[in-house]
């Protein structure tokens, strides 16, 4: 038989961006499913949903922090004063 070796374990939910989080809310019992307010989903029959709030925001910082590692100190540090 093979070996498999898991080297991480992530979670995007709707509960839980990191899998911290979402291990605290599924312990608690939280439900993602909420009613949509939102424009996009006017003509959709349902409106519930179990949507990712805050993914957008969580991507831009792992993608950031990827870049981040990618790069030379030098590099980083001449980036940061030229970004504010």
């Amino acid at each position: 038989m093979p070996r498999v070796v898991i080297t991480g374990i992530g979670v995007i939910s709707a509960i839980g961006l990191t899998r911290d989080a979402f291990w605290r809310s599924l312990v608690a019992g939280t439900c993602g499913i909420h009613n949509v307010n939102s424009s996009d989903f006017e003509q959709l029959r349902f409106k519930h949903a179990a949507d990712v709030e805050g993914f957008v925001a969580a991507l831009t910082k792992v993608i950031a922090r990827m870049q981040a590692t990618r790069r030379g100190a030098l590099a980083r540090n001449a980036e940061a004063p030229a970004l504010e």
